[in-house]
């Protein structure tokens, strides 16, 4: 038993999971259940075999800390310059620019759920809680 006093061995649990699987198989037979390995590795390679210049794209984007802040710090600010403005005006800004960066911090929050943004994992996952902060609604864990 180690920590946490799980005493169900590694295997156990294999054939658990497998058992469950098979279960979801017989009793959804219209559903389509690929039993072939995740074609996203697949696929990445093959893109980069034919075009292997595109490898420089890929990795940690260093300017999404930056844009988050911004962003974050231009909606906080809009509520500062919107007191007294008309109702018609609260509407408009509510629903292009706050949901258009709405938006955008919830793309930010997917990219930084696979540690996109910063190097490790604390720094990303700052980064997430605060692009979700304008938001209200929870929503930087629910990716992971």
């Amino acid at each position: 038993m180690g920590k946490g006093g799980c005493a169900v061995a590694k295997q156990d649990m294999v054939s658990v999971l497998e058992k469950e699987r098979e279960e979801k198989v017989q009793n959804q037979p219209k559903f389509y259940w690929a039993h072939d390995e995740e074609p996203h590795r697949r696929r990445k390679q093959e893109i980069l075999n034919k075009h292997p210049s595109l490898k420089k794209y890929m990795g940690i984007d260093t300017s999404t800390k930056f844009k988050v802040a911004f962003w974050v710090a231009f909606q906080l600010l809009s509520l500062h310059v919107l007191q007294g403005a008309p109702w018609y005006t609260w509407l408009f800004c509510c629903y292009t620019l706050s949901g258009s960066i709405n938006h955008m911090m919830t793309l930010a929050m997917h990219e930084l759920s696979h540690n996109l943004g910063a190097k490790g994992v604390t720094p990303n996952r700052f980064l997430a809680i605060l692009a979700n902060l304008p938001m209200g609604i929870p929503a930087a864990a629910s990716f992971k």
